[in-house]
């Protein structure tokens, strides 16, 4: 199991090592007349995010209108419309946290939509102590859940999430009780030694496929769950 440990710690540091300084132009849609007396005209992601952008800025980094649509930088992009991308998702989430138990009533409705299966909602992550975090889909997640008993920390609660510092042994977690039908959360003792195995498992669902964009398809989940 230190094996397996240290080999995790090489993967957490090689993924946050990972950066890439390429920048990719995105093209977004203009939603009103450039030519009206404004000071702003509104623009919109494939998100459906509207937002008011300055006409001076078109001026000053000579972006160009064509056929309705603008191409902007990826910085400028996160610039605008970053922050509102991300409160939506966060909004959702939170909202999705809440109604978890309407995640079990649909998982394989989840699990068989690649959209859907491939969402990583925020709260869906482990943190270890000084080395990282780990994120995973809720797709993947759930097929664990079914597939074999590694995530369990009883015969009937299914482990969410967990925080641990490896030096002390000292953790939280969140877990799913199928007879409550509701989050539950806990910790190990620290003569539990299995948040290693649970650890190992997290990894290997960190490596699930990502969507191009998470606000689309929770945005989806939410309507598929009936939460307002």
């Amino acid at each position: 199991m230190k094996n397996k440990y240290n080999s995790q710690n090489k993967y957490l540091r090689a993924t946050e090592s990972k950066s890439s300084n390429k920048q990719y132009p995105i093209e977004v849609e203009v939603m009103s007349d450039l030519h009206k007396d404004e000071p702003s005209i509104l623009i919109a992601d494939w998100n459906g995010i509207v937002l008011p952008f300055p006409k001076s800025l078109i001026r000053a980094n000579d972006l160009v209108i064509k056929d309705g649509r603008m191409k902007i930088s990826t910085s400028m992009y996160n610039t605008w419309f970053q922050e509102k991308h991300d409160a939506e998702i966060e909004l959702l989430s939170e909202k999705i946290y809440s109604h978890f138990d309407k995640i079990m009533q649909f998982s394989q409705v989840i699990i068989n939509d690649p959209e859907l299966r491939n969402i990583r909602l925020p709260f869906l992550k482990s943190n270890i102590l000084y080395s990282g975090e780990l994120h995973y889909s809720i797709g993947s997640l759930l097929e664990a859940w079914i597939e074999d008993d590694d995530l369990t920390v009883s015969p009937t609660a299914y482990l969410l999430k967990i925080n641990i510092s490896p030096l002390s042994g000292m953790n939280n977690y969140t877990a799913y009780s199928t007879t409550s039908r509701s989050l539950i959360t806990g910790s190990l003792s620290k003569e539990n030694k299995r948040w290693k195995e649970y650890l190992s498992k997290f990894q290997s669902l960190a490596d699930s496929k990502r969507n191009k964009s998470d606000l689309l398809a929770i945005t989806r989940l939410a309507q598929l769950l009936k939460i307002d």
